[in-house]
C-alpha cells in the first residue's frame, strides 16, 4: 500500500491524490464542494453515509478536455450522523485526513471515488470557516477559484425552471429564492411549508416533521438549489423531496444571483398586477378558439384518455394550457417524409425539407405538445398531454398558418410566439376537439377540427 505524501506541501492537491490508486495519507486534503447528498442511514452496513463531490484548481474543468467535468467523489461513512459532514452550501471548503483510503479509478477523466471511514482514529474532517488558522494562502486561492468556477458551471448544469418542472413533474437542479417559511399542521401531522419562486413560477416546498431539523438552516431570502423532488399536488404547486433528493444553499457571492433576483422581481411585480386582474376575470375566462363541430357535447379529458375510449373517437373538451413544447418555438415545425414515415429537424439552411434517411423531398408539418388541465373538472389534479401533429392532416388549421421553416420565417415565428403567450395566460382556455389515436398501450389524444381565432 502506498503512502500518500506530497513532500512539497503540508497538504495534498487533488491531482496528486488522483494519480494514485490506493493508500493512506498523513497530509490533509482540501476540496471545494460542488455537490452533496443528504446524510442517510445505510441498514446493510449499519452506518450513516453521505457522498460529496470536490474539486480544486488542479482537478477541475480547466485541467481537462472540453466536455468533461471531472471531480473526486468522497464517500464518508460513520457510526453517527455527527461523524460525517453535513453539507449545507455549495462552494464550502472541506479539509480532511482520510486515514485508510480505497481509491477507485473509473478512467482517465471521469469520477475518482474513495472511501473515508470514521473507524480510523486518525481520520478527521472540518468545514473551513471564514477565518482559517492554517494554510491561509491555500484556502484563499481555493475560494477565489470557487467563485470563478460556480459563475461558469452553475449555468451549464441548470436545465429546468419551475414552469417546465411543473409540466414534467420532475424537479432537478432548479435554482429558486426562498420567499416565505411557515409552520403548517394537517390533522396530527405538522410540517414546514417553504414558498419559493424563480422567474417563471412559484411553488411550495413541503418539509416533513422528520426533515425539519435537517433543513432548519433554510431562511427567507436564501437562494437554494433543489435536487431530486416531485410535485405532489399540481393545483397547489406543492413539492416534496424524493428519498435521494436534497436542498443546498448557493454561495451569496455569486454575481449570477443578482441577475436572477432582477428577473424574479420583474416576475413578482407582473404576477402581483396580473393576479388582481385575473381574480376579477375568474368568472368570465377568455375562450380563444372555435371548433368545427360544435354539436358535440362537452366531455372531459378523463373520459377521452380512459382505457375504454375507442380509437378514432372524438371528444369536445375545454382546457387550460399549462405549457407547450418543444421549448424552442422554432422546433414546432418539422420536416416529414411520407415515404419513410419519419419526422426530422430543420435548420436555417433548409428552404425545403429533405429527408435525412432517403434524401427525398418531404413536407413541413407542425409537431407540438400541449400540457393542459381540464377546465370543467376543477378537482382533477392531472396534467394531460395533447399532441398537435399535423402530418396526417389532423389539426392542420389550428394555428391558422401553413407550416414553414421558422428558422427562416420571422413572421411565423412571431405569430407562434404570440399564440404561446396567449394560450398559457392564466384565464385563457381552449375549446377544442381531441381524437383518441394509437393502439394498445401506445395511445394518445390529438387535436383535430380546432382553430385559434383570437390572440389579441
Amino acid at each position: 500500500m502506498s503512502h500518500l505524501n506530497n513532500s512539497m506541501n503540508t497538504y495534498n492537491d487533488l491531482s496528486y491524490f488522483a494519480s494514485l490508486n490506493s493508500g493512506y495519507t498523513d497530509l490533509p486534503i482540501y476540496g471545494i464542494v460542488t455537490d452533496a447528498t443528504r446524510i442517510q442511514w445505510k441498514p446493510q452496513n449499519m452506518k450513516y453515509a453521505t457522498t460529496i463531490r470536490i474539486i480544486d484548481s488542479t482537478w477541475s474543468q480547466e485541467s481537462h478536455p472540453v466536455g468533461y467535468v471531472p471531480f473526486i467523489k468522497v464517500l464518508f461513512i460513520g457510526n453517527n450522523k455527527n461523524d460525517i459532514p453535513d453539507i449545507k452550501q455549495l462552494g464550502a471548503i472541506i479539509k480532511f485526513n482520510g486515514g485508510l483510503l480505497r481509491v477507485i479509478k473509473e478512467d482517465e477523466y471521469k469520477t475518482i471515488a474513495f472511501l473515508w471511514n470514521k473507524g480510523n482514529e486518525k481520520g478527521y474532517w472540518k468545514i473551513i470557516d471564514e477565518n482559517p488558522i492554517d494554510d491561509i494562502e491555500k484556502i484563499k486561492s481555493l475560494r477565489d477559484f470557487a467563485r470563478n468556477y460556480f459563475e461558469k458551471q452553475i449555468l451549464m448544469e441548470l436545465t429546468q425552471n419551475l414552469s417546465t418542472a411543473r409540466a414534467t413533474n420532475e424537479v432537478s437542479n432548479i435554482i429558486v429564492k426562498v420567499i416565505k417559511v411557515k409552520e403548517e399542521k394537517k390533522l396530527e401531522d405538522s410540517y414546514k411549508l417553504i414558498k419559493v419562486m424563480d422567474h417563471t413560477d412559484k411553488a411550495y416546498l413541503v418539509i416533513s416533521e422528520a426533515e425539519k431539523e435537517e433543513f432548519s438552516y433554510i431562511q427567507i431570502q436564501d437562494f437554494i438549489l433543489i435536487k431530486g423532488a416531485r410535485y405532489t399536488d399540481l393545483a397547489t404547486r406543492r413539492i416534496e423531496l424524493r428519498e435521494n433528493g436534497n436542498i443546498i444553499r448557493l454561495p451569496n457571492y455569486l454575481k449570477l444571483l443578482n441577475e436572477y433576483q432582477s428577473t424574479i422581481n420583474i416576475f413578482i411585480n407582473e404576477t402581483t398586477i396580473e393576479t388582481v386582474i385575473e381574480e376579477k376575470k375568474l368568472m368570465t375566462p377568455i375562450e380563444v378558439s372555435i371548433v368545427k363541430n360544435n354539436s358535440l357535447p362537452i366531455s372531459s379529458l378523463k373520459i377521452a384518455t380512459d382505457a375504454n375510449a375507442l380509437y378514432g373517437m372524438k371528444y369536445r373538451v375545454k382546457v387550460y394550457v399549462i405549457e407547450m413544447g418543444p421549448e424552442d418555438i422554432r422546433q414546432w415545425v418539422k420536416g416529414y417524409c411520407d415515404e419513410c414515415k419519419k419526422f426530422f429537424d430543420l435548420t436555417i439552411r433548409d428552404e425545403v425539407s429533405i429527408c435525412n434517411v432517403c434524401k427525398g423531398i418531404g413536407r413541413m408539418v407542425y409537431q407540438v405538445q400541449l400540457f393542459v388541465k381540464d377546465k370543467e373538472l376543477r378537482d382533477d389534479p392531472e396534467i394531460y398531454r395533447i399532441l398537435l401533429w399535423t402530418h396526417d392532416g389532423k389539426g392542420e388549421d389550428f394555428f391558422g398558418e401553413k407550416p414553414v421553416n421558422c428558422y427562416r420565417s420571422e413572421y411565423l415565428y412571431k405569430k407562434l410566439e404570440a399564440i404561446y403567450k396567449k394560450l398559457t395566460q392564466y384565464n385563457v382556455y381552449l375549446d377544442c376537439i381531441v381524437e383518441r389515436m394509437g393502439r394498445g398501450t401506445n395511445t394518445f389524444i390529438q387535436i383535430n377540427d380546432t382553430i385559434i381565432n383570437s390572440i389579441t
